[in-house]
């Protein structure tokens, strides 16, 4: 009894970490789905793993089977793991939008990049059994080769949780807000701060800012960091000033009966992300006299 206790729990560890491995994996790739070199390699060494697994499975059938049943969950928790701080933390349809994106890029590089790989060196792992008799060097290899990427996923998970928490946690506030002459131009002049109540950084690429005069779009304008980043640390709060010249005639055809003008400002923060530069908006109204000198 103790001897087949001793290998179920055995075959449990190896299907344990090569799920983990291979979700790894796919934890990375799910992100962007893009092929490059570095994924084909990465690819390849995980076949060459397979030929371990193969060789402690001893058998062709439970290994082809055990290798299926491990992509299915693979895929499935490396999906689960980046929807989950979606859903908690931005809203349940940014996770649909989310999880259909990753599961994409997650199927299209388990089944056109690792499995020609493992699929074929599967079988010389099983075939090694004939002619090679060291199955306890051969668990001692596979538990060293899977420990780091199965301990990286916990790595990479909490970073990645972390991230989405960081922008969940983004805040801005208008400190200031007129509009004013100079040389019979107006312009808008405000100041506002960024906050960030996370526990990452955050880098800001671009900043749109759409001005309304009531219904009517006034000004659209843009800040550009693709170059540098816009680093917002955590518990950092950043002081930003802008002045932008917007049209005298929507001023006036837009002034309500006490003379004030209603101003929306919509900021669109664009934010450098695993999935790419993903947007966070922003909302600001206000009352107005304007055009003082």
């Amino acid at each position: 009894m103790s001897v087949k206790l001793s290998r179920l729990i055995k075959r449990c560890l190896v299907e344990l970490l090569y799920i983990t491995t291979l979700a790894y994996m796919l934890f990375q790739q799910a992100f962007t789905g893009r092929m490059n070199v570095h994924s084909l390699i990465l690819a390849f060494l995980f076949g060459l793993l397979s030929i371990v697994y193969g060789y402690l499975m001893g058998d062709i059938r439970d290994a082809i089977i055990g290798y299926l049943a491990s992509l299915a969950l693979a895929t499935a928790v490396s999906v689960l793991l980046i929807r989950r701080p979606i859903e908690i933390y931005i809203s349940e349809v940014s996770a649909e939008l989310v999880t259909m994106h990753s599961l994409r890029n997650a199927l299209i590089y388990a089944l056109f990049a690792i499995t020609p790989f493992s699929i074929v060196l599967i079988p010389i792992g099983v075939y090694l059994t004939t002619v090679v008799d060291s199955n306890t060097m051969m668990y001692v290899l596979f538990i060293s080769l899977t420990l780091v990427p199965s301990s990286m996923l916990i790595v990479s998970y909490n970073r990645y949780c972390g991230s989405i928490y960081s922008i969940r946690r983004l805040e801005v506030h208008v400190e200031d807000i007129s509009i004013g002459l100079v040389s019979n131009r107006a312009f808008l002049n405000m100041t506002y701060t960024i906050s960030n109540g996370g526990i990452r950084e955050v880098r800001i690429v671009l900043i749109n800012y759409k001005i309304y005069f009531g219904q009517e779009i006034a000004r659209d304008v843009s800040e550009n960091f693709y170059a540098l980043p816009l680093v917002i640390r955590p518990h950092v709060i950043v002081t930003r000033y802008m002045s932008v010249e917007v049209p005298k005639f929507k001023i006036e055809r837009n002034l309500i009966a006490s003379g004030k003008l209603r101003v929306s400002i919509i900021f669109e923060i664009y934010l450098k992300t695993p999935f790419g530069n993903t947007p966070v908006t922003f909302h600001y109204t206000t009352l107005l006299s304007p055009l003082q000198a």
